[in-house]
């Protein structure tokens, strides 16, 4: 009787455990949101990551494993991006 009792103690430990380590993933992502607040059409080529088109109001968030994401996108003669601490990166007209 104490051996089952000591496997289904060591079974919740095990299955508590498991569930930690699989909540855990997102602690070690980070978010990225982009905006497009521009009047054109952005195209964001992301690394790691399907590129994707932002029309003019849009925005798409996506996850990535590092604290910093690189990307390239276009019309870079038309656009620039503004970026802040918080995983934001917003599309505006160039002035």
């Amino acid at each position: 009787m104490k051996t089952k009792g000591l496997f289904l103690g060591v079974c919740s430990v095990l299955v508590a455990t498991a569930l930690v380590l699989a909540g855990c993933d997102d602690l070690f992502t980070t978010e990225f949101t982009f905006i497009n607040e521009s009047s054109y059409t952005v195209t964001v080529s992301p690394s790691g990551h399907s590129d994707f088109t932002l029309r003019p109001g849009n925005s798409k968030s996506i996850k990535d494993k590092s604290s910093s994401l690189s990307f390239i996108y276009s019309p870079a003669n038309s656009v620039k991006t503004e970026m802040n601490r918080k995983g934001k990166i917003r599309f505006v007209n160039l002035k």
